[in-house]
């Protein structure tokens, strides 16, 4: 499958063990998983800000996470297709990809459901569907 993960599910993912690690390691190690530099900033900049992670860690996360994904390029071009701006870059990212699924904690994007061809999922209901 052609996934696409929302920064905060690598944030959630690397920082709390539980069900979104083991979907994140799952859809790495099984999938092709799309990412983008704006995805790649938000989390390290959450790993470092928020969590206080030492950069040489958050440097070995992010290296991770671009080993066992495919980095794409967004233009910014989409616009007003979340409910939150914040938002419509995962959304660009989603469209170039051409994503079966996008992983997302944020509620601004799981109230879609889908956007375009790509299903919009929580962690547990991504879990759930390929059980």
């Amino acid at each position: 499958m052609r996934l696409v993960l929302d920064s905060n599910v690598y944030i959630s993912g690397l920082t709390i063990e539980g069900l979104t690690f083991e979907v994140m390691v799952a859809t790495l190690s099984e999938h092709q998983v799309f990412v983008s530099d704006a995805i790649l900033k938000e989390v390290s900049k959450a790993l470092r800000k928020k969590f206080k992670q030492p950069e040489g860690l958050v440097q070995e996360q992010i290296d991770a996470i671009e080993s066992r994904t495919e980095l794409l390029e967004i233009h910014g071009t989409l616009q007003g297709a979340s409910r939150d701006p914040n938002d419509d870059h995962v959304l660009e990212l989603c469209e170039i990809a051409k994503a079966d699924y996008l992983i997302s904690g944020d509620q601004d994007l799981v109230v879609l459901k889908t956007h375009k061809h790509t299903r919009i999922v929580s962690p547990r209901e991504f879990l759930e569907l390929t059980e």
